[in-house]
């Protein structure tokens, strides 16, 4: 039987998938920007720090780059839950050092020539938004947080009187530059998980197809079991009176059900060269007793094994074949099976010479042919069937198995 699908998938999404290594990326990257946007701010933090509380600029260090930097590291240390966890705290983190900035400023201005340190990275901080937050969000937040840094920077280099124009051309300026790089974030997120979802369907439909392959199989075993043993036995049944072949015949119908009813590792598995002989004179004899029937056994393959499922379908391809012969072919036709054995092939031909069909117009219904010969070999690896057949010229059907390097 299949395996569940869900089981294959859920077994299938143990490794990391494509969007969570873009996520861990993408926020190593982030996290090392915080830490990078920290060294070059170490030579502006002293002269900013005289026009603001003595407070302000540890607090604003810790709430700015402490985040930023616990992301970093959690990428190497900690799980993937954590990540957008920490994304977020550097989204909230900043704009709550900006906030404080106001209270703690005294008034006193730096040289108008400069920036206070804040301004610099305010654009990262959306980025580490995008990796918790949806996209609108996040667009919302690069504006707010550029918005309020432009104005405490304006602020503390020209005073109360210098909020105007420079304040929107600032915060333009500040969206405009952060939002291609916030963009193509958000896309190679977006892209990671769409990765991720098309391969779990992907799993889930290669699973499923397997799951009906299996019991599309199952199900022509059963047909052909059905079609071959029981209905030819009770078929067989309405015309005779107990005969000894009838009894034979009913008997290897019930074992038949029996081998399909034991677990794969109760069931022979390899046939020694005399034993395939053996079983298909015997599903000959079971068939019909109308035929004459002559196995060779080639020298080399004395001492091969051969496959018993292999062995098994050609048995009942033949029994089959010359069942149909049988009620068919005539009462005058002339039938012969030949079986052959050689070294890595097995192969079978049941003939007559009696009033023969044509194939083409064989109604879907039946399906001697189709199912219990033809299937049936296809599905064996290395099988192959061929049914030759036309009005008044009789039948010959070959089966066989070869050895598949």
């Amino acid at each position: 039987m299949a395996a569940d699908p869900a089981a294959q998938s859920l077994a299938a999404t143990d490794d990391p998938g494509d969007g969570d290594r873009v996520l861990r990326v993408m926020s190593r990257f982030i996290g090392a920007g915080f830490l990078a946007y920290l060294l070059v701010a170490l030579p502006e933090i002293g002269p900013d720090a005289a026009i603001v509380a003595a407070w302000w600029t540890p607090v604003a260090l810790i709430l700015a780059f402490g985040p930023g930097i616990a992301l970093l590291l959690s990428t190497f240390w900690a799980g993937l839950r954590w990540l957008p966890r920490w994304g977020a705290v550097c989204a909230c983190g900043y704009p709550i050092a900006v906030l404080l900035w106001l209270p703690a400023w005294n008034d006193q201005l730096i040289d108008s020539s400069r920036s206070t340190w804040l301004v610099n990275f305010s654009g990262l901080t959306s980025l580490a938004a995008a990796l918790a937050w949806r996209p609108m969000w996040t667009f919302v937040h690069l504006v707010l947080v550029s918005a309020a840094v432009a104005f405490i920077n304006e602020l503390g280099r020209g005073g109360r009187d210098a909020i105007g124009v420079q304040l929107v051309y600032e915060t333009t300026w500040a969206v405009a530059f952060s939002m291609v790089f916030l963009v193509a974030a958000i896309m190679a997120l977006r892209t990671g998980r769409l990765l991720d979802a098309t391969r779990a369907n992907a799993q889930q439909v290669t699973a499923a197809a397997a799951a009906s392959k299996a019991q599309a199989a199952e199900r022509a075993r059963f047909d052909s079991l059905t079609h071959d043993h029981v209905l030819a036995t009770l078929l067989a049944a309405e015309g005779a009176n107990g005969s000894e072949k009838l009894a034979k015949q009913a008997a290897a119908a019930l074992s038949e059900l029996d081998r399909l009813s034991l677990p794969d590792d109760q069931q022979q598995n390899w046939w020694r060269s005399a034993d395939v002989a053996a079983s298909l004179r015997a599903a000959v004899s079971a068939a019909s007793d109308l035929f004459e029937t002559e196995v060779r056994i080639h020298p080399g393959a004395a001492d091969m094994q051969y496959p018993a499922a292999a062995v098994r379908a050609l048995g009942e391809a033949i029994g089959e074949a010359s069942r149909n012969s049988s009620v068919h072919a005539g009462r005058d036709a002339d039938r012969v099976v030949l079986i052959e054995i050689l070294e890595a092939q097995v192969r079978a031909v049941v003939a007559d010479n009696g009033v023969g069909f044509d194939p083409v117009r064989v109604p879907p219904g039946r399906l001697g042919i189709k199912v219990s010969i033809m299937q049936r070999m296809i599905q064996i690896d290395g099988g192959s069937a061929l049914v030759d057949a036309r009005p008044g010229g009789g039948t010959s059907v070959q089966v066989g198995w070869v050895a598949r390097s």
